[in-house]
């Protein structure tokens, strides 16, 4: 057997194998898979869902049948990818703050939700602020749902709260902003 090289190495080919690699390489990450059975899936294939060379959804079918091994999957696969890119290991990113930010970032920019606002999906120009801000526990939810409620006006004691949380002396720039736009001045005040 010839040797082969790789960045991320994913031994097993169940479901949350399969995740690991296909989000490992969709950040650019050259993956091997190694599966002894030579049979891709694992449960998800032995549950009556087709096996993944007959079917190009394959990845909406395997979500859906076992969503959080596929989720854990695509989180180890991603931060493989980014620790073997950036030359770090795991504990690192852990211990670093700003390894932790650019890993996060990195996540968003691929459309992976670091917070699960109900209602600012991937491609809105909040996004990426609101994940972050939801993160760093700056923005809390409305108490009601998942819900960011991106085009609600700040109170003038929500706006106080905001600023307190995130540790700023300063004021919003302008009264009566939404929270999505608060959301996004926040985050650059953060340098977020």
């Amino acid at each position: 057997m010839a040797d082969v090289q790789c960045d991320v190495l994913v031994i097993g080919a169940s479901l949350g194998g399969v995740a690991a690699a296909l989000r490992a390489g969709a950040i650019g990450a050259a993956v091997s898979l190694v599966e002894p059975s030579g049979w891709l899936g694992g449960q998800m294939t032995g549950q009556g869902v087709c096996t993944p060379d007959e079917n190009q959804y394959v990845t909406n079918g395997a979500y859906r049948v076992h969503p959080s091994e596929w989720a854990v999957g695509e989180a180890a696969g991603a931060l493989a990818g980014f620790c073997s890119g950036s030359g770090v290991t795991t504990a690192a990113v852990l211990a670093d703050a700003g390894l932790l930010r650019s890993y996060q970032k990195l996540l968003l920019g691929a459309g992976v939700p670091l917070f699960w606002w109900s209602d600012v999906p991937y491609g809105h120009p909040t996004f990426e602020a609101t994940q972050l801000l939801g993160v760093a526990q700056v923005f809390h939810g409305n108490g009601r749902d998942l819900s960011f409620d991106v085009d609600q006006v700040l109170t003038a004691s929500d706006a106080q709260a905001l600023l307190a949380r995130a540790g700023l002396t300063i004021s919003f720039p302008q009264p009566n902003m939404t929270r999505g736009a608060a959301a996004v001045w926040l985050a650059g005040q953060l340098s977020m």
